[in-house]
């Protein structure tokens, strides 16, 4: 993803910077273009979908991916993600943890 896009200056506070590309993964890409959101929305946009209730999906061919939120707690954040399928954990740098998940249909 284009990190620093034009007309979202406000949101990031840096100057449009079409050479800077940041790789977020799919379908985290996919969703960012489709709602038209830099790094900083998304995260934001994230924490609507805590872990434990409904997650974000996204269908893509025969599966679907489902992402949610667990946000930080203190020093260590105990993250209960044991279902089938392959899954992902990252941070978003700021208060919490994005968990990706990917599961045929």
């Amino acid at each position: 993803m284009e990190r620093y896009r034009a007309g979202k200056e406000s949101v990031t506070g840096i100057a449009h910077e079409p050479w800077h590309f940041r790789y977020v993964g799919r379908p985290h890409a996919a969703i960012m273009m489709q709602r038209d959101l830099v790094l900083e929305e998304y995260h934001s946009f994230l924490k609507n979908f805590p872990l434990g209730g409904t997650p974000l999906c996204w269908k893509e061919g025969k599966g679907v991916w489902e992402i949610v939120f667990v946000p930080l707690q203190g020093a260590q954040t105990c993250i209960p993600w044991g279902e089938n399928g392959s899954w992902a954990v990252s941070g978003n740098n700021e208060d919490g943890f994005i968990l990706t998940s990917w599961k045929e249909q």
